[in-house]
């Protein structure tokens, strides 16, 4: 939910919360694509795959790709071996699923050095819906 906030910092937030606060960030932030998202995403040009890039998921997690009901994100190593973030990354994906979504999750070496097994899941899930 976003708020006005004036220049003085004494009035209310923009943001509902710090997690809405991240989220709009990226929103609207004109972010380039991680290395490792660009190949996901050359994958998915090369297999002639409709996808849209970076989507607010019920203000829950921004997707790397959606594809119909699909999400795909691409994990990077740094980010998600911090402290907590593998519990975070869980409870954000159970929340998804339970929303009917179907989460695909690569980690930065598979997408790095196994591009044929990332094609195969995300057609293997595409197809089978």
């Amino acid at each position: 939910k976003d708020f006005s906030r004036p220049i003085n910092y004494s009035q209310p937030a923009k943001y509902c919360s710090r997690n809405c606060h991240c989220i709009g960030n990226v929103i609207n932030s004109k972010k380039e694509n991680t290395n490792i998202e660009k190949i996901i995403e050359k994958i998915l040009l090369d297999s002639s795959i409709d996808y849209l890039p970076q989507q607010n998921i019920k203000n829950i997690s921004i997707a790397d790709f959606k594809i119909g009901n699909i999400l795909i994100f691409a994990d990077g190593k740094y980010w998600h071996s911090l402290p907590g973030r593998k519990n975070k990354d869980l409870e954000q994906t159970k929340k998804m699923i339970d929303l009917g979504y179907i989460v695909l999750r690569f980690d930065e070496d598979t997408i790095i050095n196994n591009t044929i097994e990332v094609r195969k899941k995300i057609t293997k899930y595409l197809y089978e819906n």
